[in-house]
């Protein structure tokens, strides 16, 4: 989708090939256990402390539904300080115990527990943002709200997996909004980012993109 945009925007030339670019392989996103699932009511809000997850937007949407039995979780503790200490201070002023701002870094292992904990998960990114984090919360059986203006929502529909609306599905007139998703639809899920981005299908379209540049 973005190179047909980039064609009919002509900032690269038309008669340019496309060469398909891969995301990371699930064997590299999990070199240890692959069959971690989330376990918990947190909702996990952006990947930095950046303007770009337009966390302000994120949380106008939050304030409209009940989150009495969810926390929310905004890694804030890369990216711009400033930026990252306003919004700790607005969650807090709005969410009170129902938000935590996570502003220091911390060990791998003790992060990674917490974000086990998070069953939901929003990445408000209008432009391809934490693809690593998305596809690994996926796997783990986490429901993924994104903004359709992102072109990784409409890959992520195209090829058919159970992903999440922002602006349609994280409102209150959705009663299910706060439903997990079902073992089949994380099976469903898993399946299908095995076949899409399983390293040896990301071998083999590589080495078919390699053969079709030399011949």
């Amino acid at each position: 989708k973005d190179f047909g945009f980039l064609k009919k925007s002509n900032v690269i030339h038309k008669n340019t090939n496309h060469i398909k670019m891969t995301y990371y392989p699930l064997e590299f996103i999990f070199k240890e256990n692959k069959d971690i699932l989330v376990k918990g009511e947190h909702i996990l809000l952006g990947n930095s402390a950046s303007i770009t997850n337009n966390h302000i937007e994120s949380f106008e949407y939050l304030s409209k539904l009940d989150i009495t039995d969810h926390k929310i979780i905004a890694p804030l503790n890369y990216g711009n300080k400033e930026y990252g200490k306003k919004i700790a201070n607005l969650g807090k002023a709005q969410f009170k115990d129902n938000f935590e701002a996570l502003l220091d870094f911390m060990p791998l292992e003790d992060y990674n527990k917490l974000v086990r904990k998070c069953g939901f998960v929003i990445m408000n990114h209008y432009r391809q943002q934490a693809v690593g984090n998305i596809l690994a919360m996926l796997w783990m059986g986490a429901k993924v709200f994104l903004d359709e203006q992102n072109s990784f929502y409409n890959y992520l529909k195209r090829i058919g997996i159970h992903v999440f609306s922002i602006p349609k599905d994280l409102i209150p007139e959705n009663k299910t909004v706060f439903n997990k998703l079902t073992p089949d639809e994380v099976s469903t899920n898993r399946m299908i980012l095995s076949n899409e981005i399983g390293i040896e299908t990301l071998q083999k379209e590589l080495k078919e993109q390699i053969n079709t540049i030399l011949t």
